[in-house]
């Protein structure tokens, strides 16, 4: 992004007759609007409300703003000339895609675009910005292109399409796309385990200990439809990785205050081969690749084994570790009083500080951490860079409102799902969903009393109970559920 900033600072060592020629239109302004629907690029959602360098529109037209990390995302390179300004040409290959935003909303009604000051080049062919219908436009030292398709499809090749609920997306490599789909059934799979590990999915199945009363792990059909039980283990923290099923078991019973567990097991999905791999008491499992990472109920730190019950190593010694989970192949967890998040690589080495805030609910979208934080008497969901550098207040609630007390935060398409209510007489719980950006709040369901919402797509399931009983019951969320 350095590289296309310093373009201002070279403008004035342009030859004459290069700045004579681009300036024909220098003293046109340019009207310009914010876009009121979502963007995407190559699947990631675009944070256009705290984005530096917003997209806008000029007379309908979305314009896209050419930073160091939007060309790259795009399958682009960017090169600056003294003698012939700017050149932007196709590449075989994007890399993923990221943003660097900042904490306020941005406002675009008082500004107004003008014409780059510099030639630019596209594959080689200048543009004579005067004859272009909807013209190269320049805003806080960013190049803007119109997306039209003399640009998208015919010297970009890129892939574009309009809904009228998911808005405006950028396909530009095709394998970036699928990146971002394989990331996102990744990180569901992490945080259904995160927020109470009662629910693994796979296929068209779904793997679950349905009933706190009558404990299972069962096997279910996605709309719950068809259902099969596989073992009486009151399973916890269910996993799936490949045809096997990895669990822990509750075994209802405490020492010192704190539950224990009854080791690791594993379980064929048709129900065979069930193997009890480790005697060790682990609140929580992560299965990632070749190896079971768990933390142990002794507070002595994260380990990790082989799927095969081999190999065990302590990775993370230390004390005073919540909860952990894996994110792009690192290794998050929350540690003492604070709730310091901190990662590492998944041997456990490299640990750094990722941020240093007492929040709750963590999933990582795209370089960011999303969470809840109360401060005061306001719950609030809040996005964070990993370094801590910049925070984002999304959507806030009084906690003593009957809508206040936010959790079970989830990532889908764009939205952040999360439940949001009291449970107490007189209220309830609903599903509810915001936009990445903060925006679009809607209810999705209301569901009574529930808790640990569990992301199966394309449905939802929460934990259901009722007022003054001890059963809890997994359910599918449903519009219609009565409240």
């Amino acid at each position: 992004m350095k590289r296309i900033k310093s373009v201002l600072a070279m403008v004035f060592t342009l030859p004459l007759l290069a700045q004579t020629t681009f300036a024909a239109d220098s003293h046109a302004r340019y009207e310009i609007d914010s876009p009121a629907f979502p963007i995407a690029v190559n699947g990631s959602p675009l944070d256009n409300v705290h984005n530096p360098y917003p997209l806008f529109l000029y007379e309908g037209i979305t314009y896209f703003p050419m930073t160091w990390s939007n060309t790259a995302a795009l399958g682009l390179e960017v090169k600056w000339d003294q003698q012939k300004g700017l050149n932007i040409t196709r590449q075989p290959a994007c890399q993923p895609f990221s943003q660097n935003l900042q904490s306020a909303p941005v406002q675009l009604t008082s500004k107004q675009a003008v014409p780059p000051p510099f030639p630019v080049t596209v594959n080689g062919k200048i543009i004579r910005n005067a004859e272009e219908p909807y013209p190269i436009l320049f805003l806080n030292d960013i190049v803007y292109f119109p997306m039209t398709w003399r640009f998208t499809n015919s010297e970009f090749n890129w892939q574009t399409a309009w809904d009228a609920s998911e808005g405006y997306s950028i396909g530009a490599c095709e394998e970036q796309t699928q990146e971002h789909t394989r990331k996102q059934e990744e990180l569901a799979a992490h945080r259904n385990l995160l927020i109470g590990g009662n629910l693994a999915s796979s296929g068209d199945w779904i793997f679950t200990n349905p009933f706190n009363h009558q404990p299972s792990l069962e096997k279910w059909s996605k709309d719950g439809a068809t259902r099969i039980k596989l073992t009486d283990d009151n399973a916890r923290s269910i996993n799936v990785s490949g045809d096997w099923l990895y669990y822990t078991i509750d075994t209802g019973t405490y020492v010192d205050g704190v539950l224990q567990y009854g080791g690791i097991y594993k379980i064929r999905q048709d129900g065979t081969e069930r193997t009890r791999l480790s005697a060790v008491s682990a609140s929580q499992l992560a299965v990632d690749q070749d190896w079971i990472y768990f933390l142990e109920t002794s507070d002595s730190g994260i380990s990790r084994m082989k799927t095969d019950g081999s190999s065990t190593e302590k990775i993370i010694p230390e004390k005073g570790i919540h909860r952990f989970f894996i994110s792009s192949q690192q290794l998050f967890f929350q540690q003492n009083e604070t709730y310091d998040v901190f990662q590492t690589d998944l041997s456990g080495r490299g640990k750094k500080q990722a941020d240093k805030h007492l929040f709750s609910n963590p999933l990582i979208v795209d370089g960011w951490i999303y969470h809840t934080k109360v401060v005061g008497d306001t719950d609030g969901i809040y996005k964070t860079s990993l370094d801590g550098s910049t925070s984002i207040q999304l959507y806030t609630v009084n906690v003593w409102d009957s809508s206040g007390q936010l959790s079970s935060l989830q990532y889908r398409d764009g939205w952040i799902y999360f439940l949001q209510g009291k449970i107490s007489h007189g209220s309830h719980i609903d599903v509810t969903k915001i936009r990445i950006d903060g925006t679009g709040y809607s209810k999705h369901a209301t569901v009574g009393y529930g808790r640990e919402l569990y992301s199966v797509d394309p449905h939802w399931y929460v934990i259901q109970f009722t007022p003054f009983s001890t059963e809890e019951h997994l359910t599918r969320v449903t519009e219609d559920m009565a409240p």
